[in-house]
């Protein structure tokens, strides 16, 4: 009578074991989406911040190269003025 409610109850223990189990690991799949969710999220958001840098970092590229073209006409003309004064103290002198 005890060994068969003993191997009854094991049976039973057994089953209730396996069963908490599959209960144990059935959060951790929806914590681990979550996660993966967070994750995408973040990235979305890195990717959104990338694109205005690069924007910024365009409008940067276009002002210097407004200034260095604006540096090479100074340059230019100043060596013109500086040609001519040179031909006109040559000329005089």
């Amino acid at each position: 009578m005890y060994p068969a409610e003993n191997s009854n109850s094991l049976d039973i223990t057994k089953s209730n074991c396996s069963d908490l189990g599959e209960l144990d690991a059935l959060p951790v799949e929806p914590l681990r989406v979550q996660q993966q969710l967070l994750d995408e999220e973040t990235k979305a958001l890195q990717a959104v911040e990338a694109t205005n840098n690069v924007g910024r970092g365009n409008k940067e590229l276009d002002k210097a190269v407004k200034n260095n073209r604006v540096a090479g006409r100074l340059l230019c003309f100043f060596l013109f003025v500086l040609t001519f004064l040179v031909l006109i103290l040559d000329w005089y002198i």
